[in-house]
């Protein structure tokens, strides 16, 4: 599970949602865009003040989220139309990718 005090890093929150949201669209649709996704990661993190380790926590903000979206039973919501499975793994891609990015800034 990751740190509960990760949840307190706005940036990192939204990086993490920002990319998981695009993986979940990415699934819908058929078509997913690394470089533009990564563009815009980056200009956010800008915009931000670029703090440090931003990117990492989002990753590790990530990091249980597959195993949350696999235990959660409720039905999904009506916005989403794509199969839970192809929920989790979009969760992992959002935390593969994080995880490049803040290899790449290290």
């Amino acid at each position: 599970m990751s740190d509960p005090g990760l949840a307190d890093d706005p940036v990192a929150r939204s990086l993490a949602s920002k990319a998981f949201a695009a993986q979940v669209v990415g699934a819908e649709m058929g078509i997913f865009d690394g470089d533009v996704l990564r563009a815009g990661l980056i200009a956010r993190w800008e915009r931000a003040g670029s703090p440090p380790g931003a990117f990492l926590r989002a990753a590790l903000l990530v990091l249980d989220l597959p195993a949350r979206i696999a235990a959660d039973d409720s039905p999904p919501p009506e916005e989403i139309t794509i199969s839970r499975e192809a929920e989790v793994a979009a969760a992992r891609r959002a935390g593969e990718f994080l995880e490049q990015i803040a290899l790449d800034f290290q």
